[in-house]
């Protein structure tokens, strides 16, 4: 098994409904990418962190976290929600299940 968590900092001009937008949109990725194995996401409620939300994704394999990186749905996710981001992290890694 592999955990993906990305992070993302929003720009300071984005809107409430604008980050609920990328929440659903990226929550509804486990729906259209079969590869993902489960999703757990949510925003970061210490107001100090570097980072706005975070994303928890598990795949079965490494080939399932390609299949996902380049997948339709996720390339049209980043090009729908890119203008929002001040930075993006991504930390890949395998866990026990």
């Amino acid at each position: 098994m592999f955990q993906r968590i990305v992070c993302f900092k929003f720009k300071d001009h984005c809107t409430d409904p604008e980050i609920a937008a990328h929440m659903r949109d990226f929550a509804e990725l486990q729906v259209r990418i079969s590869q993902i194995a489960s999703y757990h996401g949510g925003r970061v409620t210490d107001q100090a962190a570097p980072y706005d939300s975070l994303h928890y994704l598990t795949f079965r394999t490494v080939d399932d976290v390609d299949v996902y990186f380049h997948h339709d749905a996720h390339q049209a996710f980043i090009r729908s929600h890119r203008d929002q981001w001040a930075d993006v992290l991504v930390l890949n890694g395998p866990i026990e299940d």
